[in-house]
């Protein structure tokens, strides 16, 4: 374990240096190629980078509302992640991305009322407060259920799955997935 922290230390103190100079863009981005060829001729795997917005203020799109996305809800289940403003951010991210879409949190009740209020401030975005289970082998099914029951009240007729601590950032991405329901479409009624 120590000798894990060790080399995840010595891998990042490159980068922590590097974040501190001018152009740390251009050389943060050539030294993590160079790091990532250099792993791929040691071992026998593909090292991919990539790199992920932290803030929807970072993102600009001209993405517009749709007649598919008004017909999605994004449902987002588990606990909020208040690291980095992770799960406020991402519902920023997703009002930008996939307008027209309703995302919809489903939490424990238990859960902070700060993230709460300014998740229902952004205005895209709807809470569903749970109570806790007394059997908590449904714990996580609980949460999803409660937030599909929503969008079906809501009139969606797609749903997509999501936990609050997962970020997709994919342009189009629900008018995609859309796309393939209805091309591989189930004839049978799904129950809630």
């Amino acid at each position: 374990m120590i000798i894990k922290e060790f080399g995840r230390f010595m891998m990042t103190l490159p980068l922590r240096i590097m974040h501190r100079l001018p152009y740390r863009d251009k050389l943060t981005y050539q030294f993590m190629m160079q790091l990532a060829k250099e792993y791929e001729k040691q071992d026998e795997d593909f090292c991919l980078i990539c790199w992920r917005p932290q803030y929807a203020s970072q993102v600009v799109s001209v993405e517009q509302e749709t007649k598919i996305r008004k017909m999605v809800a994004i449902v987002m289940s588990g606990p909020l992640i208040a690291k980095d403003n992770f799960t406020l951010e991402t519902v920023k991210l997703y009002e930008k991305l996939y307008p027209g879409s309703t995302v919809i949190i489903s939490i424990w009740e238990n859960e902070s009322l700060n993230i709460i209020n300014q998740l229902k401030a952004t205005g895209n975005c709807e809470v569903l407060l749970n109570e806790l289970p007394r059997d908590f082998r449904m714990y996580d099914s609980d949460l999803t259920m409660a937030g599909l029951r929503r969008a079906k009240e809501l009139g969606k007729e797609y749903v997509f799955i999501t936990r609050c601590e997962l970020r997709f950032v994919k342009l189009g991405l629900i008018d995609f997935l859309v796309a393939l329901c209805k091309e591989f479409s189930v004839d049978k009624e799904i129950c809630y």
